[in-house]
C-alpha cells in the first residue's frame, strides 16, 4: 500500500501541524505513556528557514501537553557552525521550549551509543534519541550542496557526533549517504512535519550562500522516504540543480529505499485545513 503524504499549499504552519498531529499521532500517544523526542532542525545560529520555524515547534509541544508523556527537545548543531553549546543556548527555539517549561538540549552533551543495524552497519547515535520511544521530526526542506536536498531523512543526521559527521563528509569513516539511510532504520521518526513554506536556493544556509526563496508548502507523514520524494519534486520546481532528479539520483534516498526505510510509492492527501 502506498504511503500517505499530507500536503497543503499554505503558510499556516501552526494549523497544519495541529491538524496532522490530530490525524496521525493521537492514537499512538494515548496507548501508554511515552518518552517523546521532538527533533527540530538546528544546523547553526541562523533562524528560519535554516532552522525549524518556532510556530511548528510550539504547535507540537502544545499538542503533546495533552498527554502523559515526557517531552525532550534537542538537536546537535553542525561542526562548522561554532560552539554547539553556545548555539543551543542562544538559539531562538530556546524561547519556544521555555514557554512550555522545557529546555532545548544540545544532543552533543549527552553522549552517543554504538549501535549496529540489521545489515551490520555500525553507527554512533545520540543516546537520548535511543532512549525515546517516539520521535517527531521537524525538518525544513532545502537544497544541500553535498546531499542534493535536506529534509525528512537527513534531519536525523543531527543524531551523529560531530567527529563522525566530519569523517563521513571526508569519506574516511562511513559513506555519508548510506549513514543517513541507516540511522533512519535505528531512529526512524514516527511522524515528520516538514516545512517548505520558505526555503533556499543553491545551499541549505545563508552562511553557505543560500538565497531565500518562497515555495509555499507544508508536508507531513510517517514515511520519511515518501516525504523526501515529494519534497524533491516540489523543490525541483524552483531549484534548477534538482529539476531533473528523481529519488534514485539522490544518494541517501536511494540508500533508504535499498535498506527498507520507506517507499517511493505514495499518495497525496490534501485538504486538512478546509
Amino acid at each position: 500500500m502506498p504511503s500517505t503524504v499530507y500536503v497543503e499549499k499554505t503558510s499556516r504552519r501552526r494549523e497544519f501541524a495541529a491538524a496532522v498531529l490530530e490525524r496521525s499521532a493521537r492514537d499512538l500517544l494515548v496507548r501508554a505513556p511515552k518518552k517523546v523526542l521532538v527533533k527540530p532542525n538546528i544546523v547553526s545560529h541562523e533562524p528560519y528557514p535554516t532552522t525549524t520555524h518556532p510556530e511548528v515547534l510550539d504547535a507540537v509541544l502544545q499538542f503533546l501537553e495533552k498527554f502523559d508523556c515526557q517531552m525532550v527537545v534537542g538537536d546537535g548543531p553542525a561542526l562548522d557552525a561554532g560552539n554547539p553549546a553556545r548555539i543551543v543556548q542562544e538559539h531562538p527555539l530556546r524561547q519556544t521550549c521555555a514557554a512550555h517549561g522545557l529546555e532545548l538540549l544540545n544532543l552533543h552533551a549527552f553522549g552517543f551509543t554504538r549501535v549496529k543495524t540489521e545489515r551490520g552497519f555500525t553507527l554512533h547515535v545520540s543516546a537520548i534519541a535511543l532512549e525515546c520511544d517516539y520521535i517527531i521530526s521537524l525538518p525544513v526542506l532545502k537544497p544541500h550542496p553535498n546531499c542534493s536536498l535536506t529534509g525528512a531523512l537527513k534531519n536525523q543526521f543531527g543524531l551523529f557526533p560531530n567527529r563522525d559527521r566530519l569523517l563521513m563528509h571526508a569519506r574516511i569513516l562511513k559513506d555519508l549517504h548510506r549513514s543517513i539511510a541507516e540511522v533512519n532504520t535505528i531512529a526512524r521518526p514516527h511522524l515528520t512535519i516538514m516545512d517548505a513554506v520558505q526555503t533556499y536556493l543553491s545551499a541549505n544556509e545563508m552562511r553557505h550562500g543560500g538565497q531565500p526563496a518562497d515555495l509555499g508548502y507544508m508536508l507531513a507523514g510517517t514515511d520519511p522516504v515518501a516525504l523526501d520524494c515529494h519534497g524533491l519534486k516540489l523543490l525541483g520546481t524552483i531549484e534548477p540543480m534538482l529539476a531533473d532528479k528523481g529519488p534514485e539520483d539522490v544518494a541517501h534516498i536511494a540508500w533508504a529505499l535499498r535498506v527498507g526505510v520507506g517507499s517511493a510509492e505514495y499518495r497525496l492527501e490534501e485538504g486538512l485545513l478546509r
